[in-house]
């Protein structure tokens, strides 16, 4: 009788392991972690260019601010300041929308201006809230030679959008001291194949370390005539 007993509690507690990690991979399955890349640059570094490429090797969503205010001022024939934050709320819900769904997603953005970072901190924040969502927040900064990004901007289509570009410069302008710490920095100087590798294995590294506000003060609204 006691082998028998003996038996039956190895055959119990086998089973009993076996379905705590089955529940334990369920959980796993279920908690969704999609990756939040934030681009970052002055115009005419390559950032749509990479941010293009990524998603298309990644299959990940892009989302870029640009497209949208395009679209506002060549069709709907928006003011610009208007089109420009009609262009960042519509681009912030598709990014919650992509990420709520459990799709990692691209901001194509200059984020040249500290608000960008702090909705983007935000949103990350309010999603980490919803049960099931892990966000995992990733910073690529690209950045090039004034030379070389100034003939990029005198050389490439004009776009609506992108009508400011050129006078955003100075060295005033080329600080991103409130971007997180934890970024990517790519030199974007030489052919797209010589750093896109690095950014898609940096995209996809898992990341222990959340962002949160308490690298950013406040929650500061879209001012207009701003470079996103």
């Amino acid at each position: 009788m006691y082998r028998i007993g003996m038996s039956y509690y190895y055959l119990f507690t086998y089973n009993l392991k076996n379905t705590e990690r089955m529940v334990l991979n369920v959980s796993n399955q279920a908690m969704k972690k999609p990756v939040l890349a934030l681009m970052a640059g002055l115009p005419g570094v390559g950032k749509t260019t990479l941010a293009t490429y990524l998603g298309q090797i990644l299959a990940w969503n892009v989302i870029d601010k640009d497209t949208i205010k395009d679209a506002l001022l060549d069709r709907i024939h928006m003011p610009e300041e208007e089109a420009g934050r009609a262009a960042f709320e519509v681009a912030f819900g598709l990014l919650r929308d992509a990420l709520t769904s459990g799709r990692s997603a691209i901001l194509d953005s200059s984020a040249l201006h500290p608000f960008i970072v702090e909705n983007v901190l935000q949103l990350c924040n309010e999603l980490r809230e919803e049960p099931g969502i892990n966000i995992q927040l990733k910073v690529v900064l690209c950045e090039v030679n004034n030379e070389i990004r100034l003939h990029r901007l005198q050389t490439r289509k004009q776009r609506s959008s992108q009508r400011r570009s050129a006078i955003i410069y100075t060295e005033e302008h080329q600080r991103f001291d409130h971007l997180p710490p934890d970024k990517l920095v790519l030199h974007t100087e030489n052919s797209l194949e010589t750093y896109a590798d690095q950014a898609a294995n940096y995209l996809t590294a898992r990341n222990t370390h959340a962002f949160s506000l308490s690298h950013t003060p406040s929650v500061t609204k879209f001012f207009a005539g701003s470079a996103l």
